[in-house]
C-alpha cells in the first residue's frame, strides 16, 4: 500500500478534447514532487482532477490505499488532499483571518493552527484585519497556502505558486517549504521554472500533451532530457 497519494491511469477530457491520458504518479508523505510542463500540458487539470473539481475517467486515485476518486471536493479535502489553486481565489470581502479560518471548515485533526500558520508566514501577522485587495501578490499567496494548511492536509497541492510574483517573494515562499513539510505531509507542486522545480523537490514528473513523458529523482535529473521532454524536441 502506498502511504500517501497514488494516481493510476487517470484520463480527463474537456468536451471532445482529451486533456490527460493515462497519467500515473505517487506522492509519499514527507516528500515534494514537482510537476513540470509547458502551458497546456495538463498540469492544472491533473491537480483539479485529483482534488475532485474536474471529472476524470478510468481513474484510480487513492490516499493511503483508500479510493478517493469520485468524491466531492469538500470530501476529498476532509480526507486530507487539498489544492491551492492558480490565482489564489481568496474571498475578497473577508479579512485575512476569516480567509484562513475558512480552511478549518474541512479540518482534520492535526498540528496546523492559526498561530502555526503565522509562524511560517510572519508577514501576515500585522495584516490579519486586512482584506485580500490590500495585500501584495506574495501576501495573498501566503494566505492561500495558509488557508489550505488550516485544514491539516496529508497532501498539499500547489498550482503555479510563483506565477506573477517577484523573484525575492518566490524565494520567500519556497523557503517556507521545509517548515510546512515538517509535519510529514507530502506536496505536489506545479512550477514552470525547471531549475526551481528541481531545487524544491525530491522527485519530478514531466507532462506533455496530457501524458507523463519523463520522471525521476530531482537531485540526479538530466536538465537536457527534461528540456527535451518539456518541448518534445531537442533544445
Amino acid at each position: 500500500m502506498i502511504e500517501g497519494l497514488s494516481v493510476t491511469s487517470l484520463t480527463a477530457h474537456y468536451g471532445a478534447m482529451r486533456a490527460l491520458s493515462g497519467v500515473s504518479l505517487t506522492v509519499h508523505h514527507g516528500e515534494v514532487v514537482s510537476l513540470i510542463g509547458a502551458n497546456g500540458a495538463g498540469k492544472s487539470t491533473l491537480l483539479r482532477s485529483i482534488a475532485g473539481y474536474q471529472r476524470a475517467r478510468g481513474q484510480d486515485i487513492r490516499l493511503n490505499g483508500e479510493i478517493v476518486a469520485g468524491l466531492a471536493p469538500h470530501a476529498i479535502a476532509r480526507k486530507g488532499v487539498v489544492l491551492v489553486p492558480e490565482g489564489r481565489r481568496l474571498f475578497p470581502d473577508l479579512t485575512v483571518t476569516e480567509n484562513l479560518k475558512i480552511g478549518a471548515e474541512t479540518r482534520r485533526a492535526g498540528d496546523w493552527t492559526l498561530d502555526r500558520v503565522l509562524q511560517v508566514f510572519p508577514a501576515l501577522t500585522e495584516r490579519l484585519s486586512h482584506r485580500p485587495g490590500q495585500l501584495s501578490g506574495g501576501q495573498q499567496q501566503m494566505v492561500a497556502i495558509g488557508r489550505a494548511l488550516m485544514s491539516n492536509p496529508q497532501i498539499l497541492m500547489l498550482d503555479e505558486v510563483s506565477l506573477g510574483l517577484a523573484p525575492k517573494v518566490i524565494e520567500e515562499l519556497y523557503a517556507a517549504l521545509p517548515a510546512i513539510l515538517s509535519t510529514g505531509l507530502g506536496a505536489l507542486i506545479v512550477e514552470q521554472d525547471i531549475g526551481r522545480a528541481l531545487k524544491a523537490s525530491d522527485r519530478f514528473v514531466t507532462l506533455r500533451e496530457g501524458t507523463v513523458v519523463l520522471e525521476g529523482a530531482s537531485a540526479t535529473a538530466d536538465r537536457h532530457a527534461i528540456t527535451t521532454a518539456y518541448f518534445g524536441a531537442a533544445a
